[in-house]
């Protein structure tokens, strides 16, 4: 096992690794506690299809990361955990109350960072095609509730001038960027997407 110097774990987060975390947070990652619930460290789980993708975010978070990534047979999945930190227990106390995950107003002007956006989308999004044409793009929010959807459609719409739409799903509410959008949200995050996951893009 690696060794991480312990001024390694306390050192501040650099711009780039602040922006992929609040968007794999935004996404499938997940501030989970240890010894004790006192600390936090991120865990995000992708499919083996997007193992690439997973390293990717192990090689920009290697320093808070004690082993690489691992693979859950059952799952067909890899998983990525860092070392808990002092950083990481702050960025809880922002994102959940509690076991739910909130948006917090403190993180407006990250959460509308194009390259925080490519990272949610490629944690969560998709492309609506019918037979082999597109008609939107969806970014799967069910993890935050109806007010929250809001804030982030709006806060989308505001930065950068694109609208989308709350469409309920499964009982619960993800955005959805229609005919008059989702072109523009796709040039807006695509410079950022890595060619793995670009699968996902029109």
């Amino acid at each position: 096992m690696k060794v991480i110097p312990r001024e390694a774990r306390k050192q501040s987060f650099t711009q780039l690794q602040y922006r992929l975390i609040i968007g794999s947070i935004l996404g499938d990652g997940g501030l989970v506690p240890t010894g004790g619930g006192k600390r936090f460290r991120l865990t995000i789980s992708h499919s083996d299809r997007q193992k690439h993708y997973l390293f990717w975010k192990h090689s920009l978070l290697k320093e808070y990361v004690g082993t690489p990534p691992t693979f859950y047979e059952p799952t067909n999945a890899w998983t990525l955990r860092t070392l808990s930190s002092e950083e990481f227990t702050k960025l809880r106390t922002l994102f959940y109350r509690g076991k739910q995950k909130i948006v917090p107003n403190a993180i407006k002007k990250m959460i509308v960072n194009p390259f925080v956006l490519a990272v949610w989308y490629m944690d969560d999004g998709n492309i609506r095609r019918e037979y082999g044409k597109v008609y939107g793009m969806i970014l799967n929010s069910h993890s935050f509730s109806k007010d929250d959807n809001r804030k982030l459609s709006k806060w989308i719409e505001e930065s950068h001038g694109i609208k989308s739409m709350l469409q309920r799903n499964h009982g619960r509410y993800r955005l959805y960027f229609g005919s008059n959008s989702w072109k523009r949200f796709n040039a807006l995050i695509m410079p950022y997407v890595l060619p793995s996951m670009q699968y996902k893009l029109s």
